[in-house]
Parts: C-alpha cells; structure tokens; sequence
C-alpha cells in the first residue's frame, strides 16, 4: 500500500495547489523516483504498517509545527503531562526547538530544508524520520543517509518503491496527514499559527517572497480543515487562526 490517501481525492488536491502555487508535476516526480532509488540502498528504512500500531496505540497525537506559538505551546504541553503520554510529530524545524530544550519527539517530518545536523542527532535516538521528495530538493535527497533513525519516503505525486503519498502539503499539515494515516484520529496542535507571522524556527521563514509564504500557510489551513470536516478531532494549544479548532485551557 503505498497511497495512504484516497489517490483521485489528492490527485484534485494537487491540481488545486497547482492552480496557486507553480508545482512542476515532473520536477515533484523525479524527486520522488530519485528519493526511492537512494532509500534501496538504506539499511535503516522501514514500511509505514511497521509502526502504525505503535502511532495509533492511544489514538491521539501531538502536532508541532514551527509557528511564532512554538516555545509557549511546548511549555503548555509539558505542564498538562502531555509530552511523555502521548506521540509527538514535529515539523522540520521545530525539532530544532524540541532539541534544544532536551526533548526528543517520536517522528520527524521534514522535506530536508530545516537543521540537518539538528535532524541528524535527533535520528540517533530511534525517532522516525518521514523524508518528503518534492521538485524544490533534489539536490539535497542524499542528505538522508547520514540519518541513524528509521526513515521513511513521502511524496505529493505518484508513490514509488519506499516513497508514500499520505497527502499534506507543508511540513506541519503533513505531518498530521502522516499521523492520520496511521491511524490518529484525534489531534493535539502547537506551533500552528496559520494566519502568520512565520516562526523563527520555520523553513518557510525562508521564502523571499511574503505573498508564497502566506499562501502556504493557506494551504495548510485549508488541507487541515477537511480532515476536521470529515471528523477527525483537532485541538489546540493556542490559537491557530481556524475557528473550527477548540483550544485547551491554558
């Protein structure tokens, strides 16, 4: 199984993003087919069905992305013991964060573009890294064998030998794309501030152009909010700018 999303639904998805953002269908391929040749040659890279039942066990995960709210929401997660409880998913750069102040999160989603070194020595403590091929990284898909950690290909096109279309866009959607579709249905958020600024901790911080930024952040709003439509529960631990998310009592 290779589509972890229903393939027609995404391939619409994609062709939305494409109609707002300039996506090379064979520039996303290429990497994609490129991130599969390099993982055959891994010894460290592990189906997605291997640790669904370890995700799933107690149906709820934590979802860090980079946003302004980051650190704060960490701190709010940690007082309401939710960090030792519960699978943590942290979008590249926040794991940054996450490193710096001694926690180590369950998985790692990450299209190469946060900390390497970061990344790098987090994976020696056996978190999952979920490595996304996209037209924008070919460059830097090598980068994968210096990971320790399990690793695992995700693509926005066509699925490959190792490579898993879970749906998402940005890392921090993705992220929760990854979780449901290994079976999460409930959804604790952190760093997640759709309406901006961009975090000191987000790779897409590093865009020049504030317009692409917002727009990615739109994307990512709008791909969490069809999930919420189809039931699957979604709280935050500050606000994230989408009304349809409860937030928890800080």
């Amino acid at each position: 199984m290779n589509w972890y999303i229903d393939r027609d639904e995404w391939n619409k998805i994609y062709l939305w993003i494409r109609s707002v953002l300039p996506l090379n269908f064979d520039m996303d391929q290429i990497s994609t087919d490129t991130l599969s040749s390099i993982l055959q040659k891994a010894i460290n890279v592990i189906h997605p069905n291997d640790i669904s039942r370890i995700i799933s066990a107690r149906g709820v995960a934590i979802v860090f992305g980079a946003g302004p709210s980051l650190e704060k929401d960490v701190d709010v997660a940690e007082k309401n013991d939710l960090i030792r409880n519960i699978p943590i998913f942290v979008s590249d750069g926040a794991s940054s964060y996450l490193l710096e102040i001694g926690i180590i999160p369950t998985a790692i989603v990450t299209d190469l573009d946060g900390n390497l070194n970061d990344i790098e020595y987090l994976s020696r403590f056996g978190v999952y890294i979920f490595v996304h091929a996209h037209g924008d990284n070919i460059d830097r898909l090598f980068n994968v064998l210096r990971f320790k950690g399990y690793i695992i290909g995700t693509t926005q096109v066509e699925p490959r030998p190792y490579v898993y279309n879970f749906g998402g866009f940005t890392d921090g959607d993705r992220a929760i794309y990854i979780a449901y579709g290994l079976g999460v249905k409930r959804f604790i958020l952190g760093g997640m501030n759709f309406n901006g600024p961009i975090g000191k901790y987000s790779a897409i911080g590093r865009e020049k152009d504030p317009r692409i930024k917002m727009i990615k952040l739109d994307i990512a709003k709008k791909l969490i909010l069809r999930l919420i439509r189809k039931g699957v529960e979604m709280y935050s631990l500050s606000d994230t700018g989408i009304n349809d998310i409860k937030l928890i009592p800080q």
